[in-house]
């Protein structure tokens, strides 16, 4: 099978909401109509891949879908289908306390800095190693690397990624 992009300009995130709260991801792209393209099965409205989430403000079921800006029901009626934005902030900006730190406010995995190009050492602990590609300061390229409780190398993108609903 052939698999192709589409831009962001052309496809819409969507996110699939179950009355429990979990949620399976859902892409929406502009299909040319004159190709027999078609969105992949694991990304589109039937997708049945769902995850938990931590809602910080509610969610929206189907008691409220209809009420909810950018969202509506799904075609069998049993799900609420949302359009999503994503706001990726830097938690970091300078050299946090402890490995404690990192590890309960850091939850995407960075690349792992020994095996890839251009990145550096800024800031070392006997917790933690800081990693920055390219320059000198803390953002989202930065990568903190700790050590698990299993004793094992984990690596932490300086980043948190909201997505908004609606």
């Amino acid at each position: 099978d052939n698999y192709y992009w589409a831009s962001l300009d052309h496809c819409q995130l969507q996110a699939k909401i179950t009355n429990s709260g979990t949620i399976a991801v859902v892409h929406n792209p502009v299909l040319n109509p004159f190709s027999n393209y078609a969105t992949d099965v694991n990304v589109d409205i039937g997708n049945i891949n769902y995850f938990k989430v931590d809602w910080t403000n509610g969610f929206p079921d189907q008691t409220n879908c209809s009420n909810t800006n950018g969202c509506s029901s799904t075609p069998d009626g049993n799900e609420c289908l949302c359009d999503v934005s994503i706001v990726d902030t830097v938690v970091f900006d300078g050299a946090p306390a402890s490995a404690t730190d990192i590890t309960s406010q850091l939850k995407i995995g960075g690349v792992d800095v020994e095996a890839a190009v251009g990145y550096s050492i800024l800031h070392s602990t006997s917790e933690y190693i800081v990693y920055q590609k390219d320059n000198n300061s803390y953002n989202k390229d930065t990568v903190f690397k700790v050590l698990n409780h299993f004793g094992e190398q984990a690596f932490f993108k300086n980043m948190v990624s909201q997505v908004n609903i609606g």
